[in-house]
């Protein structure tokens, strides 16, 4: 009998893995190559059917695009998240086209709302100012919301105002509900792109600037824009359901896995 249990036992270990708390059927992976954490909002990753990727920043996936490698994520609560990294290499960056813009070429301020201290328009940008409450705003009409699982860029050129190295946090959201993650960034003399990178919940209809409470004065912020990111760069990886497959989508999700917190990766190779 014991006999006949080990074997059976062995069996069952050739043919699954273990992932997020259930079994899988699939190839036996035959070692971790590569592995690592990743910041909150750092993942980079799209979720959906249709454009599945992965593009952890700092993160070089490109060696592994031969298609004997998975891909594995953790989030922060322990929620899985695994599929196989395609051959094809991403050819990207690729970016849809735009949400929202406001290229900061005419006086658009009423488009701007929210909690408002003062936002006044400046030739070519704005003008953030907090004086003691709030310091941040808000398009006032809001987008459809945006797909739930994919990835979008939200960019602003910001810049020092009347005081120096101020810490500026970039976000989607739904008002309701602040999305999973934020950006942080700190203004400088030189007016610089900035980017927040969030996969969507589904229900995010607005972009957000706010300057950190406990400074007080201003930003200037122009250039703004938001649109999905449709393929990843070259450094990244496609997604596909099964080894060797064409099919953008991952192998297992679980429903609550938030790529917006921080993160830990494995790929795996799993040979031929």
């Amino acid at each position: 009998m014991k006999k006949y249990i080990l074997t059976m036992f062995l069996v069952l270990l050739a043919s699954t893995c273990f992932a997020g708390g259930m079994l899988w059927q699939g190839p036996r992976y035959q070692g971790v190559v590569a592995s690592g954490s990743i910041t909150a909002g750092n993942l980079l990753a799209d979720l959906t059917s249709d454009n599945a990727f992965v593009a952890p920043v700092g993160v070089d996936l490109s060696s592994y695009q031969d298609g004997r490698h998975i891909f594995r994520a953790v989030d922060s609560s322990g929620y899985v998240a695994f599929g196989f990294i395609m051959s094809t290499p991403p050819s990207g960056p690729t970016l849809g086209g735009a949400i929202f813009e406001d290229d900061c070429a005419d006086d658009s301020t009423a488009t701007w709302g929210g909690i408002v201290d003062t936002l006044i328009f400046d030739t070519d940008h704005y003008e953030l100012t907090r004086n003691g409450t709030s310091g941040r705003c808000r398009n006032t009409s809001g987008f459809a919301a945006l797909t739930s699982g994919a990835l979008y860029k939200f960019s602003a050129s910001i810049k020092d105002g009347t005081v120096a190295s101020v810490p500026v946090g970039f976000r989607l959201t739904d008002i309701v509900t602040i999305s999973q993650s934020e950006t942080i960034f700190t203004t400088t003399a030189a007016s610089v792109e900035r980017a927040h990178y969030a996969t969507a919940n589904g229900i995010e209809q607005y972009v957000q600037f706010y300057i950190i409470p406990s400074i007080n004065g201003n930003i200037e912020f122009k250039l703004m824009s938001l649109k999905q990111l449709t393929d990843p760069a070259s450094t990244g990886a496609r997604i596909v359901s099964t080894k060797g497959g064409a099919t953008r989508s991952w192998t297992y999700r679980h429903a609550s896995f938030n790529p917006n917190s921080s993160c830990t990766f494995e790929v795996l190779f799993i040979g031929d």
